[in-house]
């Protein structure tokens, strides 16, 4: 049995395969791994609004005046000055309302009198 292809059928499947509408779509979050004691962390973000930023995190040295914050670099942190206390040792996951762009700055992550444990970073546009 011989295939006729009809000049719709072909050009419409090379339609389809030259642009899949979900590749083109971009994604509505990245989601880091650092898997590090803090101090500090930065990363690189993509150049748009950022809504939220979420973080898994446990204090594993320090007191129950341990705590981290957020902001891109060189800026005040996310949420008017927003300090996460750490009471105990149990993992938290803990939300940062942004709702602005980078501007060219790393996202940034500090811990202060104590040492936290950063396991994931959720960013969502």
């Amino acid at each position: 049995m011989k295939t006729t292809w009809t000049r719709r059928q072909i050009l419409g499947g090379l339609a389809l395969a030259a642009s899949p509408a979900r590749a083109l779509a971009r994604s509505a979050s990245q989601v880091f791994a650092p898997n590090v004691a803090l101090g500090q962390w930065r990363q690189r973000l993509e150049e748009r609004v950022v809504k939220t930023v979420v973080a898994e995190i446990q204090r594993t040295r320090g007191s129950n005046k341990t705590f981290i914050n957020a902001r891109f670099h060189g800026e005040t942190t996310f949420e008017g000055g927003r300090r996460v206390y750490l009471p105990d040792t149990s993992w938290m996951t803990v939300t940062w309302t942004v709702n602005r762009a980078p501007n060219g700055k790393e996202l940034v992550f500090n811990a202060y009198d104590g040492q936290v444990q950063l396991r994931k970073v959720t960013v969502t546009y």
